[in-house]
């Protein structure tokens, strides 16, 4: 049986919002998305409500169910965490921790799906790290009664979330927490701990962890098959990713190691300013015009430009349909193709061409062998357009290249 509540909570006017029945039955839904985990109807209904109440009277006509609707929507934005908008991620970090733990949502493991989803952006990857953090040091829901003695200060501080990790970051030292024995003895030692219920000790358990998990997270889980990412075989994995049973565990050389491949990623700065004026140039262009503009650019041989027009190729979607619906590149391509592997692939090319393995094909041929760019340096910039893709939701464009620790370089992946 189809299940259509979706549909029809979404044809409702703001003039609904006041009927029992309607409330009710969003709550209903809210609480099969809870248990069932429906992350993508989670987040469409999210976007509805969110839209139809801010834009509503609601809280000054019936303030009980203006409350019912937010907490519908609290629970909504945990269970779609992953898809939701910066500000909202900042929110329920800043405003709704405790509520997302007192409803049971596996915080940290959301957060590890939230990363993961940023596989190989490593920009985005510290964004989002950085905005958690951030929002964690500024919470200021109250866990407790008693203000806290902090470490080495002569002041007391209301039990906020912010003034705990406060208390943490001066009570526990960072290679102990680095081998998990901080939170044990921080546990253990401090007096602040004992005014808090069971309950609230376990909340502040987890707030630390995922605190800790935030301050050294370096290595990527090895689970990432729940996210639909793939990598690198076991084999060519030894000296690029760290398979990991706690995501928290981080070493000072990790660190180095973490900035290295920062680094290598942004590349150039110099290059990087001058790509992003192309791409402003090129945004103004239309489907046609661009097309024209890309491949003028690899025939000057011109990589600032040809990286920017492939930018903007990818923002729009438009790169697999440039592949698969211009006759003239599809059958350049084609016959490359050909000489270069056979004729079957060929073949294949011509009925798929928007397909991932032959956008990947597509890139590395145009950037190696007509731009004249090393592997390495095609690899990351591929790897950045990969970048694009996903985060539009294309999660399979993760498989267009990495970052290899072993030889310092970017590599493609190979099928």
């Amino acid at each position: 049986m189809i299940d259509n509540r979706l549909e029809k909570i979404k044809k409702i006017q703001e003039s609904d919002l006041l009927n029992p029945d309607i409330i009710s039955n969003t709550e209903d839904l809210c609480a099969d998305y809870v248990n069932g985990s429906r992350v993508g109807e989670a987040q469409e209904l999210w976007v509805f409500l969110s839209k139809l109440i801010n834009g509503s009277k609601i809280k000054t006509l019936n303030l009980s169910f203006y409350l019912r609707y937010n907490e519908v929507l609290d629970k909504l934005a945990w269970i779609a965490y992953i898809f939701m908008p910066d500000l909202e991620v900042e929110r329920l970090y800043k405003s709704r921790l405790l509520f997302g733990l007192s409803n049971e949502f596996d915080i940290k493991g959301k957060v590890k799906l939230y990363f993961n989803l940023a596989f190989g952006d490593l920009l985005r990857l510290n964004q989002r790290r950085n905005l958690i953090i951030n929002a964690l040091r500024s919470n200021e829901e109250y866990l407790g009664r008693q203000d806290l003695n902090i470490t080495n200060l002569n002041e007391k501080l209301p039990p906020m979330i912010k003034n705990w990790l406060r208390d943490y970051d001066q009570s526990s030292q960072t290679e102990k927490r680095m081998e998990r024995l901080g939170i044990v003895e921080y546990f253990n030692a401090s007096r602040n701990i004992r005014q808090l219920s069971e309950s609230q000790k376990l909340y502040l358990r987890q707030i630390l962890e995922l605190y800790d998990l935030l301050r050294f997270l370096t290595a990527t889980d090895d689970n990432l098959e729940i996210t639909g990412h793939e990598i690198p075989s076991k084999s060519n994995l030894s000296n690029n990713l760290k398979p990991a049973e706690d995501i928290v565990n981080e070493t000072s050389s990790n660190l180095l190691i973490e900035k290295e491949i920062l680094a290598a990623y942004q590349g150039d700065a110099r290059q990087q300013k001058m790509i992003t004026g192309e791409e402003e140039k090129l945004k103004k262009a239309g489907k046609f015009k661009l097309r024209e503009e890309f491949m003028a650019a690899v025939q000057d041989k011109n990589v600032n430009k040809t990286m920017a027009a492939f930018r903007v190729l990818a923002r729009s979607g438009d790169l697999g349909s440039f592949l698969k619906e211009d006759a003239k590149l599809n059958k350049f391509m084609a016959g490359v193709w050909e000489k270069k592997f056979n004729k079957a692939l060929a073949a294949e090319f011509i009925k798929n061409a928007d397909q991932l393995k032959f956008v990947r094909l597509f890139l590395r041929y145009i950037l190696e062998e007509r731009l004249g760019l090393g592997t390495s340096d095609a690899a990351r910039l591929g790897l950045q357009l990969g970048n694009i893709f996903v985060n539009l939701g294309k999660k399979e464009y993760n498989k267009i290249a990495y970052y290899d620790v072993g030889s310092k370089g970017f590599k493609w992946f190979e099928e």
